[in-house]
């Protein structure tokens, strides 16, 4: 005899699409996606924010298609402008 709750399998998150955009821009600035770590980090030390850093392979997450918290998308559109001499909001990244 079976008492308490039955087992419920958990439902699969959902898959997210890959983001293109960040692919690109990462492309285009020569880095690995633990090199913009580096940088995003550098520049939010540099700013004072020491209690937001990001893992260094976190941005792998961001390509799969997970979206960074705030402040972290303008961190990110910010270093990627610099390196590749464009300008990228966040948005235009897929952020």
């Amino acid at each position: 005899m079976l008492i308490g709750k039955c087992y419920e399998p958990k439902e699969a998150s959902p898959v997210s699409d890959p983001n293109r955009a960040l692919d690109e821009a990462l492309q285009r600035s020569g880095w690995t996606p633990e090199q913009l770590a580096l940088a995003v980090n550098a520049r939010l030390r540099a700013e004072g924010h020491v209690a937001h850093q990001v893992h260094p392979k976190t941005p792998w997450k961001w390509l799969r298609g997970q979206t960074p918290h705030p402040p972290l998308p303008g961190y990110v559109a910010a270093v990627l402008s610099e390196r590749v001499g464009l300008p990228f909001a966040p948005a235009d990244l897929g952020l």
